[in-house]
């Protein structure tokens, strides 16, 4: 009752709020005559564009960024000579109305921009009030990608090219394409805000207190912990590749220039990164925060420990090259989510340099509402299914609306060395027709025996008068979704003891590693099936999922074996010796295996 009195209010105050916004707008409307343009404050508003121009020009407050400053000063230093001829080649690029938009690659929008029309589809959006904009359209039109080109990133390009001393050429085309478009949108998103707001704030005077710092900290704390050995993110959720300010653009799985940032800001050597500064260390520092940055010894990404992370619902499982993540994390808003994905207490593993097992991402949002219902779908993540059920609600007629019945939570973490364990769970299988069922996940890592152990609960709590209502028991799947380029295939592991079809290989084809997946109760007959996979958003590529199904009544036990194989070693000898390593953990434990 009280989430219904809560939700009823909100979308109250929502009303409200809208109704004084068209006011404002339609009072601004017929002042003006016309639609309501953005108005200059009254100390600019009397000044012609000469003034105006000279005024930006020669103002010492506020600061932009050092690195902007330092670039016209001709005190850029090494970062910036080695990128400057980049630079310039992308800005001409841009000059010439051409440049990359997300994952649909470098586009072309002709002579004149059109603001309005999405450049993947081609569909004109009409220039209405922001709650009149019925997103979802169908035809194939995707309202990010319009959000995307609004944002204006590509014209951080131009500003960069132009500090760097690209010409007045630059500055032309930058006002030009501004003035045409006045005519007529996760974690590394909200850490670029934070962090690059408080780097403006410094260079002004302007106090942060330490408790919103230390936060910052906190944050760039948690990417260095979720990155994996290569540097790279997982994208758990929606991760649309939304950026606050582009400077260089970025893979959506990119974070790490930011800890490079941090790195100067906080003087923090286990946040630099190994190799040369990443540009934006320049542009955000200048020169002395470069100095800073080239000053400080690095800490690889491989040094980081098993780490958890209960609000933000991730547990980190790793050592040296061998990477797990355990997600935990809820749908988000308060139980309203828009940007959530059935996901609770799946898995992502990397080892011996490869990523082999990946969450799907994101796709695409209103331009394929089936394809962005898949994406989100406790199906297409590497997690348990329960009957066809989603672990929260969801449907393709509302893209941006998710349920709250999951609600993951991490039960424990231990980390001893090179072991780690931990545990979490989620009820979003509570409210099914055959019965009530509680997925609990746990995961065991042995660092030096270089495997994970992963064990999955499914049980029923509750207290039911009449038992034989649930005794036909539920179907089962379980999932383990491929990283993009991954080669899927049944095992032959019966010389190890482990029955046919029980145990699944998941190989990288360039570097010749491979992750063992192996049933330790014996489930057989996994399949291999098709599945889609988007590092980018707007394009996708096909990768496969192996899935184990059974039908049984609950409680219902099955553990899982990852054993990585590197080039070179012998997966035979590897597994063999993990088989071993587990029998003894489950005797110490007073377990037994399947």
């Amino acid at each position: 009752m009280r989430p219904a009195l809560l939700e009823a209010g909100r979308r109250t105050l929502v009303a409200l709020r809208r109704r004084r916004e068209r006011a404002a707008l339609g009072a601004l409307s017929r002042v003006e005559r016309g639609p309501a343009r953005a108005r200059l404050a009254p100390e600019f508003a009397r000044l012609g564009g000469a003034e105006l121009l000279e005024h930006f020009r020669t103002r010492t407050t506020p600061r932009l960024p050092a690195g902007f400053e330092e670039a016209e000063t001709g005190s850029a230093g090494s970062c910036l000579a080695r990128n400057v001829e980049g630079i310039l080649k992308e800005a001409r690029a841009v000059a010439a109305h051409r440049w990359p938009l997300l994952g649909y690659g470098v586009r072309e929008f002709g002579a004149r921009v059109d603001w309005l029309r999405e450049p993947a589809s081609g569909v004109e959006w009409p220039l209405d009030f922001h709650a009149d904009v019925q997103l979802v359209r169908g035809g194939g039109s995707d309202v990010r990608v319009l959000w995307e080109l609004n944002r204006l990133g590509h014209l951080v390009t131009l500003a960069r090219a132009y500090a760097a001393g690209g010409g007045e050429g630059l500055a032309e085309e930058f006002f030009a394409q501004v003035e045409t478009w006045a005519a007529r949108g996760y974690h590394r998103f909200a850490l670029e805000l934070f962090l690059y707001t408080f780097v403006l704030c410094r260079e002004n005077g302007i106090e942060i207190e330490e408790r919103h710092f230390l936060r910052v900290r906190s944050m760039l704390e948690y990417l260095r912990a979720y990155l994996r050995p290569d540097g790279r993110a997982p994208l758990v959720g929606d991760t649309d590749g939304g950026r606050f300010l582009p400077l260089v653009w970025r893979a959506a799985d990119d974070h790490a220039y930011l800890l490079a940032v941090g790195a100067a800001v906080f003087r923090e050597p286990r946040f630099k990164l190994p190799g040369g500064a990443p540009e934006e260390v320049f542009w955000l520092t200048g020169a002395g925060g470069l100095q800073t940055y080239e000053g400080l010894e690095a800490a690889a990404l491989s040094s980081s420990a098993s780490e958890v992370f209960e609000h933000a619902g991730a547990c980190v499982l790793r050592e040296g090259d061998l990477y797990l993540m355990l997600n935990a994390s809820g749908a988000g808003l308060a139980g309203r989510g828009a940007h959530g994905h059935n996901d609770a207490l799946s898995i992502e593993v990397s080892a011996c340099g490869v990523s082999f097992i990946s969450d799907p991402g994101t796709y695409v949002y209103t331009g394929d509402p089936r394809a962005r219902h898949e994406f989100r779908s406790t199906a297409y993540h590497s997690t348990v299914g329960v009957d066809g059920a989603e672990q929260n609600t969801i449907s393709v007629d509302t893209p941006f609306i998710i349920g709250d019945e999951a609600r993951p939570r991490v039960l424990a973490f231990y980390s001893d060395g090179g072991r780690a364990t931990t545990c979490a769970e989620h009820v979003g299988y509570e409210r099914l027709a055959a019965g009530p069922v509680t997925h609990r996940r746990s995961v065991h890592f042995d660092g030096r025996g270089r495997f994970w152990l992963v064990r999955d609960s499914l049980i029923d709590e509750g207290e039911h008068e009449h038992e034989q209502e649930y005794e036909h028991g539920h179907d089962f799947r379980f999932v383990f979704h491929a990283a993009p380029g991954r080669l899927v295939r049944t095992l032959d592991a019966r010389g190890a003891g482990v029955p046919d079809g029980c145990a699944v290989e998941v190989a990288d084809a360039a570097t010749g590693a491979r992750l063992l997946v192996v049933s330790l109760e014996g489930l057989g007959g996994v399949a291999v099936e098709p599945r889609w996979a988007s590092r980018e958003y707007g394009s996708r590529v096909e990768t496969a999922a192996a899935v184990w199904t059974t039908r049984a009544p609950v409680p219902l036990v099955a553990s899982w074996l990852l054993v990585p194989v590197c080039a070179g070693e012998e997966a035979a000898a590897r597994l063999e010796l993990a088989l071993k390593s587990v029998a003894e953990l489950m005797d110490e434990s007073g377990e037994s295996g399947g």
